[in-house]
Formats: structure tokens, sequence, C-alpha cells
């Protein structure tokens, strides 16, 4: 199921370093949240826009189903390219290494694709995808996330002083007590 594979790739990591959702298994929650909200928004369309009723009655499973994948794997990038996690070994974590290891154990080869890896329930192969279509789904994801991050904003400042070098918080920090010409530490 994709929401088990994706709840095991990011239960442990936070949706972000210093702003919403900034905890361990935050990217989880902020996850389940969008995929939440994303479908309630999903209720009040009637998809593809244009299409004759009968066409929107036979899609209708597919494009709620499109929804919650979209809401779900939003932030998936971010796993690789906003985290770095080193084991106690030294050895670096990549995503496609599969769920963080557990007692010696790990799973491999998971991405996005693999997140989702069958047809939703009542999507039919020959069901037509449509680039044209794209933007509602966009849309929603766009409102659901926006309604994630307002329920959970964080930003605390005091944070930004603990946050990692590299996060962009510490870096405005860091810079404007450099042109103020204070010791950046």
């Amino acid at each position: 199921m994709p929401l088990e594979r994706y709840a095991e790739l990011v239960q442990h990591f936070p949706a972000s370093e210093s702003y919403h959702h900034a905890y361990p298994g935050g990217m989880l929650d902020h996850g389940l949240e969008i995929v939440a909200y994303a479908l309630k928004l999903r209720q009040s369309h009637l998809l593809p826009a244009g299409a004759t009723p009968e066409a929107q009655a036979a899609q209708a499973e597919a494009w709620t189903a499109g929804t919650a994948y979209a809401a779900l794997l939003h932030d998936i990038g971010k796993i690789a390219v906003d985290l770095h996690v080193v084991y106690a070994d030294g050895t670096v974590w990549h995503p496609w290494h599969g769920p963080l290891r557990r007692s010696g154990r790990t799973a491999t080869g998971l991405t996005a694709n693999t997140v989702c890896t069958a047809p939703p329930p009542g999507c039919s192969t020959s069901w037509p995808a449509s680039y044209e279509h794209a933007g509602t789904l966009c849309e929603l994801v766009i409102q659901a996330d926006q309604a994630s991050v307002a329920q959970e904003p964080g930003g605390d400042p005091g944070k930004a002083l603990a946050a990692p070098r590299h996060a962009l918080q510490r870096k405005l920090l860091d810079g404007l007590r450099y042109l103020l010409g204070r010791n950046s530490s």
C-alpha cells in the first residue's frame, strides 16, 4: 500500500529544518495532513473539467487517487535534496537505499515510483492520462499544503540559532550578523 511505503520511508524525518512540522516524524504528519486536506478539496471538483458527466463519473476514482498520490508525494524530493543522513558507522544514507536501517536490515530500491507501484483501485490502464488537467491537481495540492503549514507554522526564531549551518535560516542569521560586524558563531 502506498501510504505504508511512504510512512516507512519518511517516518523519522522532519518536514522542514526549523519551519513547519520541524520534528522527527513531521514529514509523515505533514504528508498525511495534505492528503486529507486535498481529498476534502477534491470533493468540490468535477474532473476532468469540461468532460461529459459520464466521463467524469467513470474517472472519478482515478482522479481521487491521483489527488491523494500527488498530495502524498509533493515533498518526496526533500529526502533526496534537503537531508543528509549518516549512520554511526559513517555510511551515508540515500533515499534509494530504502527506509532507514533497523537492526542491521535495510530495504533497497525505494523511489517515488515504488511508493505507488500499482494503479489505484478503479483505475483502468486505458484511462487517458491528460496533462491538460494536471493544473487542477496542482492547485488542490498547493491549497492543501498551505492549510497544513498554517496548522503547524513553526518559525520559532530561537530555532534559527540552533539550526544547522547549511540551513537557510542559519545562513540568513549569520549573514545579518556579518553585515552588522558581529561574530557569527
